[in-house]
């Protein structure tokens, strides 16, 4: 019997009807999430395969030391290296100490 039909003519659903329809449901829609995790997972993994070949040649240790410039063979990622480690840092040093005070506020 399907668990969209009432049992017996009452036009009510059983108990045990609701709970098979709704495991059903849940099965369903637990393989459609899974199917488009996987889906997501294979194209961030042809992205970062795709940047790794086309960019891990490019990348030495005049790139990472040196500065921006207009001329490509002297352009570098310092500054932007340095900035971004600042912000982390200074993120961190704040967010630690207010998540723990937080966390302490509500126990």
């Amino acid at each position: 019997m399907d668990a969209a039909t009432p049992s017996r003519g009452t036009g009510r659903l059983t108990d045990a009807e609701i709970v098979a329809h709704a495991k059903r449901s849940d099965r369903r829609f637990a393989l459609i999430g899974l199917g488009v995790l996987v889906l997501s997972m294979i194209v961030l993994l042809a992205l970062i395969i795709d940047f790794m070949v086309d960019g891990l040649g490019r990348i030495d240790y005049g790139f990472l030391t040196s500065f921006p410039s207009r001329r490509p063979s002297e352009a570098g990622i310092l500054s932007a290296w340095v900035g971004t480690s600042l912000v982390m840092i200074v993120t961190a040093t704040l967010a630690v100490p207010l998540g723990v005070a937080a966390g302490l506020y509500l126990a």
